[in-house]
């Protein structure tokens, strides 16, 4: 007995053990000396603040960093990337390892100055569509009255950076600032744009951006949700300058912590055209949608609220703004607004009803949802559409105006039995007479 006690502790301890090696940390922080930890102290504060754990790794070409595994999984949830000039962040990490990092679903938060980007981040902005200026490109705006040490912001992205924080912002320091040019990819969010009079130059007056084509901070998300956000300036991160709220916007968004929504279910079934609450089940498993079919359709939406960890109901808070519904078959059929009909306590219900088009074949129910800032909801569902089978179609008498058809029928056999019986009557009596005359 006390031999299996002690077989079975064994066990259970190297279970845990096991657990423990193999748990995914959450937030990678790559630093350049020992200093950054303490000028950005009040930043790793606040990443502790929003239930972050974190790891820190020194970049350089002697060091060893792994971020993702042989099988292209993902070793951390997040990465910020703080300033630095290393050569190469790591061994194990360059361009190409941070793109198929983003690829498989990573956050990363990158910083840069007017000192210029260091050569793996810069060439992996550069595949998302965000060019830093290089180094020795000199940020200034000598026409304004704010000076870029301290300025008033106006944020583009209310998901991002939302209107309480952008409201409560009096001034914030984007001092020694990369200034980017951006690409016409419609996954990137710009969020910060340079004034109309400012510029970056170099010493030899080669100008990199002139007005308010450049940008100060710019977001990025993929498609599989993956969010990359880059800040041109470390000087509003920094413990004399960090503005809290701005801050705590930024790694909420960046690291999925907000603005994050799911579809949690999608529905759709055959109804009665007269009385929609009736639902029309299907003859048997093989059986579909038929041509003309009345259908009803209903997806639930939810979005994460981090202040008290749990999915709510999600509303649209613009009245311009729609989720739709596309009914396709190679081009949409049907673009229709859903109808926010109910709410539970984790969901908001939206729902359409429509009649299936006079066309089969194979259709699909497609809600995409996207908008700058807010996580992409896709989901769809594809259907076969049968035309009606011989015995479905209506009698003739049940069509629409039918009468004028069916008196055209009857008119015509009428007038065929007609001329039958005077074609007979008369044949006899021109007989008879001919025999007479003979």
């Amino acid at each position: 007995m006390a031999g299996w006690n002690i077989a079975r502790l064994v066990a259970v301890l190297f279970s845990l053990l096991t657990l423990c090696c193999a748990q995914i940390l959450n937030t990678l922080v790559l630093y350049d000396s020992d200093e950054d930890l303490t000028t950005y102290s009040h930043l790793i504060e606040t990443l502790h603040d929003n239930r972050l754990s974190t790891d820190f790794h020194k970049v350089g070409v002697d060091e060893e960093t792994q971020i993702i595994d042989i099988n292209n999984k993902i070793l951390y949830s997040n990465i910020l990337i703080l300033p630095n000039r290393a050569k190469k962040l790591s061994v194990n990490i360059d361009h190409d390892t941070l793109l198929t990092y983003a690829n498989n679903g990573g956050n990363l938060l990158l910083i840069s100055e007017d000192l210029g980007t260091q050569l793996d981040t810069s060439i992996f902005l550069n595949q998302l569509g965000i060019y830093p200026s290089p180094k020795g490109y000199t940020f200034n705006d000598f026409h304004s009255e704010e000076s870029i040490d301290s300025f008033k912001p106006e944020f583009l992205n209310k998901y991002i950076i939302d209107d309480n924080t952008n409201n409560e912002i009096s001034t914030i320091s984007f001092a020694n600032s990369a200034v980017a040019l951006i690409s016409n990819s419609e996954y990137l969010i710009p969020l910060l744009r340079t004034s109309r009079t400012s510029s970056s130059k170099n010493e030899d007056d080669l100008i990199w951006h002139s007005g308010n084509q450049g940008y100060l901070s710019v977001a990025f998300q993929g498609l599989n949700n993956g969010r990359v956000l880059w800040l041109g300036s470390p000087a509003s991160l920094k413990n004399d300058s960090l503005n809290k709220k701005f801050v705590n916007d930024i790694i909420q968004w960046t690291f999925q912590l907000k603005s994050v929504i799911k579809a949690t279910f999608s529905t759709n079934k055959r109804v009665d055209s007269l009385d929609p609450s009736i639902e029309l089940p299907f003859v048997d498993a093989d059986d579909y949608y038929k041509i003309k079919d009345t259908t009803y359709y209903e997806i639930g939406l939810s979005k994460y609220e981090f202040e008290n960890d749990k999915w709510v109901p999600f509303t649209l808070d613009d009245e311009s703004d729609h989720i739709q519904l596309e009914f396709i078959m190679l081009d949409p059929y049907y673009r229709l607004n859903l109808n926010h009909t109910a709410s539970t306590e984790n969901e908001a219900i939206y729902s359409a009803l429509f009649k299936i088009p006079d066309q089969h074949g194979m259709f699909t129910f497609s809600v995409d949802y996207k908008r700058p800032g807010l996580s992409y909801v896709t989901v769809e569902e594809v259907v076969p559409i049968r035309h009606l089978a011989n015995d479905e179609y209506a009698r003739s008498w049940e069509i629409p105006n039918s009468k004028v058809y069916m008196a055209g029928y009857g008119v015509v056999v009428a007038a065929w039995l007609f001329f039958v019986i005077l074609f007979i009557f008369s044949g006899k009596k021109n007989i008879d007479s001919s025999k007479k005359n003979n």
